[in-house]
C-alpha cells in the first residue's frame, strides 16, 4: 500500500499527465527507488496507467472546485453591492460600471471571467428591478 503511495507521488512530482506513454516516462523515471518498489513490469505499467488518468481526474476536480468557490466569493460581492445600494434605479450596464467601479480590485472580482460577471450583474439588477415594480 505504501509502495502505491509513493509511487502515486513520484508520478505527481515528475509531472505525468493523463496521456502521456509509460515508454515515454520509463527512462526518467527508472532510477527512482519508488518506482524501482513496485517490482513487476506488468503492475508498474498499470499503476501508470491508472494513476495517469486519476491525476487527470483529480485536476479536474480541483479546477471544478476552485471555479465553484470562486463564483460563491463573486455572490457575496453581489450581495455587498446590493447592500450598499449600488443596484438602486439602475440599469444593467450602470449596475455592472457602479459595481466595477467599487469592487474592480478585488480578488473576488477577478476570480471570475468578465462575460460571466456582467451576466450576472444584470440579471440581478433586472431581477431588483421587477421586484420594485412590484
Amino acid at each position: 500500500k505504501k509502495r502505491m503511495l509513493n509511487f502515486k507521488q513520484l508520478l505527481l512530482e515528475k509531472g505525468v499527465r493523463p496521456f502521456d506513454k509509460y515508454e515515454k516516462w520509463l527512462p526518467k523515471l527508472l532510477h527512482d527507488p519508488r518506482w524501482i518498489a513496485i517490482t513487476n513490469q506488468v503492475e508498474r505499467k498499470a499503476l501508470f496507467a491508472a494513476y495517469a488518468k486519476r491525476i487527470d481526474s483529480d485536476r479536474q476536480k480541483q479546477e471544478a472546485d476552485k471555479k465553484r468557490g470562486g463564483r460563491e466569493g463573486f455572490k457575496e460581492l453581489l450581495k455587498a453591492a446590493q447592500d450598499a445600494g449600488l443596484f438602486d434605479g439602475k440599469t444593467g450596464d450602470q449596475a455592472v460600471r457602479a459595481v466595477e467601479k467599487r469592487h474592480g480590485e478585488e480578488k473576488r472580482w477577478l476570480c471570475v471571467p468578465a462575460r460571466e460577471r456582467e451576466r450576472l450583474i444584470v440579471e440581478l439588477a433586472q431581477q431588483l428591478a421587477e421586484q420594485r415594480k412590484r
